[in-house]
């Protein structure tokens, strides 16, 4: 016959935990001995989704585009960025100038993705970043592909694209 296993929890962190997840509601305390037959299994990753919306600009002048205005009552989180930029040799835009995808999270105004341009040289450039964790954007707010100088020749196409969900 086989000998019946306690695991014994030290951690008053981990009970918190249980306690939290599963609702239990016990008069005098939580009980420190829990079953080998109960596992418990408590979730410590955010909830995470496959993307279901996706947002896009196609931006072919000097100016800024929105991607996207969060919601007020819901937390969208992105879950990949894809950038891309075609430039050709006439555009006179200032060496070192950058576009970049711009939002706010933890109410500071933050570049997620930034690239940075050469002047009177062709560039053909795609980058996509897959987030290992989602990241969570303030609600409310804008998402936009931005670019911090002008420039009058010459042609400059910008692409963004986010992926990502509501919870």
């Amino acid at each position: 016959m086989a000998s019946k296993k306690n695991i014994i929890s030290q951690s008053s962190e981990v009970m918190k935990n249980i306690i939290n997840s599963t609702g239990i509601q016990a008069l005098g305390g939580v009980p420190t001995q829990i079953s080998e037959v109960v596992v418990p299994i408590i979730n410590v990753s955010p909830t995470t989704k496959s993307p279901t919306e996706i947002y896009y600009t196609n931006v072919r002048t000097a100016s800024n585009g929105t991607l996207l205005t969060t919601a007020t009552d819901k937390d969208f989180y992105i879950t990949n960025i894809l950038i891309s930029v075609n430039k050709d040799a006439v555009c006179d835009i200032t060496a070192g100038a950058n576009t970049y995808l711009e939002t706010t999270i933890l109410s500071k105004t933050v570049r997620l993705m930034s690239f940075t341009f050469n002047t009177l040289t062709a560039e053909q450039y795609n980058f996509t970043v897959n987030m290992t964790n989602p990241i969570k954007i303030d609600r409310g707010v804008v998402v936009r592909n931005v670019i911090d100088v002008g420039y009058s020749a010459g042609n400059l196409v910008r692409n963004m694209t986010i992926y990502g969900f509501y919870l």
